[in-house]
């Protein structure tokens, strides 16, 4: 079984109407640039609080190091765009670091 990346973003209201449309442009975007072999899911059994959930299934080759790179600089892009949410990225039980001062996800650390 080859690895997994997922991410989540937990705040008190839900996302507003900017917030929906910045992820959905941001996740087809990413879904143009290439024909990568891996699925993305919507975690259906979201936990109180959850405004963002998904995972996908990384290559089983050397682009997986470039998927997550990719999701990354995705991810930093919703981030800005989601500013007051608590996030949680891994790739499986590695945290993809949030860098304060580059303001985006390191997965370099």
């Amino acid at each position: 079984m080859g690895m997994a990346m997922y991410f989540s973003a937990t705040r008190e209201r839900p996302l507003e109407v900017g917030e929906i449309a910045e992820i959905d442009r941001g996740l087809e975007a990413i879904a143009e640039k290439g024909k990568e072999p891996y699925s993305i899911d919507d975690d259906g059994a979201r936990e109180p609080g959850t405004i963002f959930s998904r995972w996908l299934q990384l290559p089983k080759t050397a682009a997986a190091w470039d998927a997550i790179h990719r999701w990354s600089v995705l991810l930093t892009h919703i981030r800005r765009h989601v500013p007051d949410a608590e996030w949680l990225v891994t790739v499986d039980d590695h945290e993809i670091v949030w860098d304060e001062q580059l303001r985006a996800f390191d997965p370099s650390r």
